[in-house]
This record gives structure tokens, C-alpha cells and sequence, in this order.
């Protein structure tokens, strides 16, 4: 589901610009233990015909459907975005005013020198998330467990994101020693508009657009 997936995806996809394969941690948000029971796909395609080839056609798609028991499938269009991801910002910037549910992926390479002072302290953040309001969704994802981490999180608004970005008190702590202690090699911080969403995810069920 992860490396062996590289050469089927590269080789078999239409239109594909960059993706990611990524695994999930427990939790909320940042985590330190991995979820060996959920798995994700980052995908950006020239044009929607494209993407729906690969999820309705696709032999790679095909594949993880016939080894899970459940998949989601949410459809974004990039917002705002700043920084790198494999020393490039895939996500064109529209800049627009956007009104409604918000999603966000915060990701970022740890440095291996800031492995222990990081995970030592974001612990708390993952748990801040629990019930906090706006909030519809979040979950851990990165390419490596440890060292390359993301949060995937949906709100109800972006004044909800915000509020919680910078006003709880566990998480303004945690952006405050990132730009004291350099923890990090390489980040990015992306915005999108959910468009649709298609399948299911436990208990969640469509996205608020």
C-alpha cells in the first residue's frame, strides 16, 4: 500500500502532477504511534476527467478497494499555500475569499537532530483537537513515520481553524517553540475548498461544503 504502490501509480495515472503515499498515526493530529489500519493517497490531476479515470478505471484504485473493508475520497480545491513539499509548493495559490468548510494540511520534515525535542512536546496538540468546536474531522498522516508528518483536518469555517490555530493555548505554544527551536527541515501549510466527498469513514459522513 505504500512503496511497493510508487511504480503502479506513476506508470498507470493520466494526468497525475504529484501525489503521496501516506501512512496515518493514532489520534488527532501529530502522532507518534502508527495506525497500521489506515492508509491515504494525496493526489493532484490536470483536470477532473483525469481523476475520475484513476478512481473509476484505475487498477491501482481497484486494487485497495478489494483490501479494505472502507474507503473516502474527498475532493479539494487549493485555496491559499505557503512553503515546500519535496522541495517544491504543489498548490496553486487562487487567493479568493471562501465562505463555508475549510480543509487543511499542515506538514513538515523534522529534523533527525530535533527527533526527541519534538515529539517530547507535541504530544498535546493531537489532544487539544478532541471536541474542539468547528472542528469536523482531523487525522495524522506522513510518508515516514517519526520523521515526515502531517495533520489533514476539516473546519467548519476558516475563522474555526484560526481560533484554534492561534488561540488554544496548547497549539500557540507549539508554533512558538517551532520558530524558537528550528524543528523543522522542510514545511508547508496549504487551504482548500471541499468540493465533494464520495464513500464513507466511521461515523463521518459528507463533508459540509
Amino acid at each position: 500500500m505504500m512503496q511497493l504502490a510508487h511504480k503502479k501509480i506513476a506508470n498507470t495515472s493520466r494526468g497525475l502532477s504529484f501525489y503521496k503515499l501516506l501512512g496515518s498515526g493514532k489520534g488527532n493530529g501529530f502522532s507518534w504511534k502508527p495506525n497500521f489500519a489506515v492508509y491515504g493517497l494525496l493526489a493532484i490531476w490536470d483536470n477532473n476527467d483525469c481523476a475520475n479515470d484513476f478512481f473509476e478505471t484505475g487498477k491501482l484504485f481497484e486494487e485497495y478497494k478489494n483490501h479494505s473493508i472502507e474507503q473516502f475520497t474527498i475532493h479539494l480545491k487549493p485555496l491559499k499555500s505557503h512553503g515546500l513539499w519535496s522541495n517544491q509548493n504543489p498548490f496553486y495559490n487562487v487567493n479568493v475569499d471562501h465562505q463555508g468548510s475549510i480543509a487543511v494540511i499542515t506538514r513538515a520534515t523534522i529534523k533527525l537532530s530535533k527527533l526527541l525535542s519534538f515529539w517530547r512536546r507535541v504530544r498535546g496538540a493531537s489532544e487539544s483537537l478532541d471536541n474542539f468546536p468547528g472542528r469536523q474531522f482531523s487525522i495524522g498522516i506522513g510518508e515516514w513515520p517519526w520523521i515526515q508528518q502531517a495533520t489533514f483536518s476539516i473546519w467548519d469555517s476558516e475563522e474555526h481553524m484560526m481560533e484554534y490555530a492561534y488561540k488554544n493555548p496548547i497549539h500557540k505554544k507549539i508554533i512558538q517553540m517551532t520558530r524558537e527551536r528550528k524543528w523543522y527541515k522542510e514545511e508547508l501549510f496549504a487551504r482548500f475548498k471541499p468540493v465533494k466527498s464520495v464513500g464513507s469513514w466511521g461515523e463521518l459522513g459528507q463533508i459540509k461544503t
